[in-house]
């Protein structure tokens, strides 16, 4: 519904209502937000009350730890059914009675806040009351109590509150519909008159005036436009009449006109045909001059438009090296005038200069120069500077030979454009790529420096956590135990967080280095597979080998060897539950070079194609839901697949979102030392 199309009636019916339902809106919500509000804090002072009345009660039970005592006061509350639970607490924190018995509220709810001692939490009003006798706290009583009152309380407000604003609209509409009779009943008769004026072309009719307002002076208007409109429309009917009059009378002379006109036009038509006889000869000879004129002239317009409205400068010069034409953008480009002299003198004036900058282009060499002997030269560099240009510039020319139909060489063309900003960009561009590979490498460098430096620390407080737990063992604190395995268990996480962190700075700064030994690569893979079991077994998964006993022994780094082969086979754990984790093995030889082909299959998760895409990146894993579900730094398998390049190999992932994954590693089977290059 579009408010301006409403009738003035409708507009000011709606105005009415929607100002006066507005204001009742605002003033009974704040009354019942404060009611509400008020209702609250009653509720939290009559609960403190009764917690105030049982801690007296319940003093003396406490004092002698007499639980049956404390839990018959507590049953009590059975006569108030909005507390669901009560709790009292011994002063050393540790539950002393309940009321229900046998059920105890969640321990987050037995932890006195700081500071109040009233709270609404998670849809209950919770009050902590501290017993104390004699000056000396003797424990601490919670009561939790729903909110049905207030719930209530809410609903029938809200029901009052419906039913109050929609007699409130239907009482506003009734007046509303009443009282704008007055103002727009003297616009409606004036709309009325208006269209009867309009329909009809009766200017002699007048509107009817109700009041001396605003409407009042604008019907008043409005009749003595009509009014005006009817002086008018009388004297246009006279002139009307008195102007046919005239028409007749002209009509009359007009056909005497065209009686002698008739008579004039054969004799005229006599002396044309004898005049038109004897120029058509002359009018045939003169029609073909100038057509053949016409003809060389547009030509010769549509050449010179198209040299003016190029971009690109355009000089044509015959086979003696004079020049023949220019274009303007050719003047505006070399920010001198191209005159009619020949290409050697031209190339002195003008400055052209070898790529270098320094050497002078010989003049046997320039692209125009070449093609004048036939040749063709595309996208030629050639470096300007003059008088009028001490800074230089750049010009890109291309030549053609001009030639007839024949083939006979007549002179040349080049058509050269401006690139001086496009040199100064690619100068800029290369200078910008200079300073982020240098700030790349100190990243690098400072990445390397920071983690030796954290390494140090982290390794005591892992020693000294091992030490610990030995202790704690011999002296039997068992329940120091726990937290010193979470202590060692985050500072190893951390170290290996740490040590990737150290790994992909030493490739990126191109310190990290190979050491190429030779090993047996079948027990390799079996001896990580016996070290991953427990973790799959965890998952609940299946770990499988298959024809990784025939691969025999290579020429690697073992230790890159086997952290990648970890890396790919504990994600494969990680990321599949209740499956299969298969190992195959594969070995052949191509172009007189043997290779080693390692999968590791997984019935997990899987990926989509936008998550294979970015697998292999650093910091980066298959979408921020992953990593708060499984964990990790995205740095594995980034580090895997550069440590596979520097040994000359590679690592490519198959996979299918929700049906698992396959990693393969190819890798030569001697490898060389080499580093990452990006």
């Amino acid at each position: 519904m579009n408010i301006h199309n409403l009738s003035i009636k409708r507009k000011l019916t709606l105005i009415t209502m929607l100002t006066s339902g507005f204001a009742l809106f605002l003033s009974s919500a704040g009354f019942l937000i404060y009611d509400l509000m008020a209702f609250r804090r009653a509720m939290s002072q009559d609960l403190t009350t009764q917690a105030q009345i049982i801690g007296s009660n319940i003093t003396a039970a406490l004092a002698f730890r007499d639980e049956n005592a404390a839990t018959e006061i507590l049953s009590a509350l059975k006569a108030k059914e909005e507390i669901v639970s009560a709790v009292l607490l011994a002063p050393e924190g540790q539950p002393f009675a309940f009321y229900p018995r046998g059920k105890t509220p969640r321990s987050q709810l037995l932890i006195p806040p700081n500071g109040s001692r009233t709270r609404f939490r998670e849809g209950y009003l919770e009050v902590f009351h501290e017993i104390i006798l004699r000056q000396e706290s003797l424990g601490i009583l919670y009561l939790q109590s729903d909110m049905r009152q207030w719930h209530e309380r809410l609903a029938n407000y809200a029901v009052i509150f419906g039913i109050f604003m929609l007699g409130a609209a239907i009482v506003a509409y009734a007046i509303s519909s009443r009282l704008n009779k007055v103002i727009s009943g003297p616009i409606l008769n004036l709309e009325k008159t208006m269209s009867i004026v309009s329909d009809e072309r009766n200017y002699a009719l007048r509107a009817t005036k109700f009041s001396n307002d605003e409407v009042g002076s604008l019907i008043d208007g409005f009749n003595t436009m009509l009014a005006e409109i009817q002086e008018r429309d009388a004297a246009l009917q006279s002139v009307n009449d008195r102007l046919a009059r005239g028409t007749r009378e002209l009509e009359e002379e007009v056909n005497e006109r065209k009686q002698a006109q008739a008579e004039l036009q054969l004799l005229n038509q006599t002396l044309e045909q004898r005049v038109a006889e004897r120029s058509a000869a002359a009018e045939q000879r003169a029609s073909e001059l100038l057509r053949s004129e016409e003809a060389l002239r547009t030509q010769t317009g549509i050449l010179q438009c198209i040299l003016n409205s190029m971009g690109d400068g355009v000089l044509v010069a015959d086979t003696n090296g004079e020049f023949l034409l220019s274009n303007p953008a050719a003047d505006q480009i070399l920010q001198t005038r191209v005159t009619s002299a020949n290409i050697a003198s031209w190339r002195a004036r003008l400055g052209l200069f070898l790529p270098d900058m320094e050497t002078p282009y010989p003049v046997e060499q320039l692209p125009l120069s070449l093609a004048i002997r036939g040749e063709v030269v595309d996208e030629t560099q050639v470096f300007i500077r003059h008088a009028l240009k001490p800074d230089g510039g750049w010009i890109s020319v291309t030549a053609r030979p001009l030639k007839e139909e024949r083939g006979t060489v007549m002179g040349g063309v080049a058509v050269f454009r401006d690139i001086t900003d496009h040199k100064h960009a690619e100068l800029e561009l290369m200078k910008a790529k200079e300073a982020a590979e240098d700030a790349n490498r100190a990243k690098s460098s400072f990445l390397a420096n920071m983690s030796h430096e954290l390494r140090t620390p982290l390794n005591a407080i892992i020693g000294y956590s091992e030490i610990l737990q030995e202790d704690a063992q011999e002296a039997s604190l068992q329940g120091f135990l726990s937290d010193l395995k979470r202590i060692q268990a985050a500072g190893k996480h951390l170290l290996g967080l740490i040590n990737d962190i150290l790994d992909l700075s030493k490739i990126e700064a191109g310190r990290m280095e190979l050491h190429i030994e030779n090993f047996d690569l079948s027990r390799l893979i079996q001896e990580t597979a016996e070290t991953i079991r427990p973790m799959a077994a965890k998952n609940g998964n299946s770990l499988e080998l298959d024809g990784v006993e025939h691969l025999g022994s290579m020429r690697a780094d073992q230790t890159r060897v086997r952290q990648v082969l970890y890396n790919l086979v504990s994600n494969a754990c990680k990321f599949t539950q209740k499956g299969t984790i298969r190992l195959e093995g594969d070995r052949w030889e191509a172009e007189g070079r043997e290779w080693v082909q390692i999968r590791v299959k997984d019935t997990g998760i899987g990926l989509s194609p936008e998550q294979s895409a970015k697998l292999f990146k650093e910091f980066t894993q298959a979408d921020t839901s992953t990593t708060r579900k499984y964990g990790g730094t995205g740095l594995g398998l980034a580090i895997s697949r550069r440590v596979c390049q520097m040994m000359g190999g590679s690592i490519a992932v198959e996979s299918r979102l929700g049906e698992g994954s396959v990693f393969t590693i190819h890798l030569p089977g001697d490898a060389k030392s080499g580093k990452y290059e990006r």
